[in-house]
């Protein structure tokens, strides 16, 4: 009797720890992480969003807003100045001497969703008949919102840099993922002084602003 309920008595307690042992193998693993999208595919694409950017559109002016010193002297010109760099037109502005004399020019562009980056290309001259080391005459180009506040600069120039020929403009915006999807304007501005005889003007040509964006 003994011997036989001692047996019992360990057979039950073998049997015990089996289950237990397989209860454990039981318990179902623990959740992994949640499955991660997939990024959209990108087929890059580049975009010039300007119209009319070498400013030789007919009718003159296509696709720019325009508000010269004198509205009988359009910014968008052929007229004497200097050479246009391509083309028979480039945007003139200045070249008054007198109090307050502003020129102004822009343009609204509409940036693609997903892009990537975006560039302004083209070029620019400086021609001055002021002397000495003075800041004088100025002339500003940048992007803003529509209502004028600065998102970046891209050149601050002056009669104290003048050219002697075409200048390469080549600005690479920063964030150009933060600008997607959004109206923005390529804006110019110049401002010259009183004194007479001594006008800067500021010559513009051949622009490009180029999306680089996800189709």
């Amino acid at each position: 009797m003994y011997r036989v309920s001692l047996l019992a008595l360990l057979f039950g307690c073998a049997t015990a720890g089996q289950s237990q042992r397989l209860g454990d193998d039981d318990v179902p693993d623990a959740p992994g992480p949640p499955p991660i999208d997939a990024p959209e595919p990108c087929n890059p694409v580049t975009t010039d969003l300007l119209v009319n950017g070498n400013f030789d559109t007919t009718p003159d002016g296509t696709g720019w807003m325009q508000q010269p010193i004198d509205v009988t002297l359009p910014i968008i010109t052929g007229d004497d100045g200097v050479p246009e760099q391509s083309g028979a037109l480039k945007a003139w502005m200045g070249g008054f001497a007198q109090a307050n004399a502003h020129d102004s020019m822009f343009q609204d562009v509409a940036i693609p969703a997903r892009t990537t980056m975006l560039v302004l290309t083209g070029f620019y001259d400086v021609r001055t008949g002021e002397t000495g080391t003075a800041v004088k005459d100025t002339a500003s180009v940048a992007l803003t919102d529509t209502g004028g506040a600065m998102v970046e600069s891209v050149l601050a120039t002056d009669n104290t840099q003048e050219k002697t020929d075409w200048t390469p403009l080549d600005h690479t915006f920063a964030n150009a993922d933060q600008l997607s999807g959004r109206t923005l304007r390529l804006a110019f501005a110049t401002n010259n002084d009183a004194v007479a005889n001594t006008p800067t003007s500021f010559y513009f040509d051949t622009l490009t602003l180029a999306a680089t964006h996800c189709q």
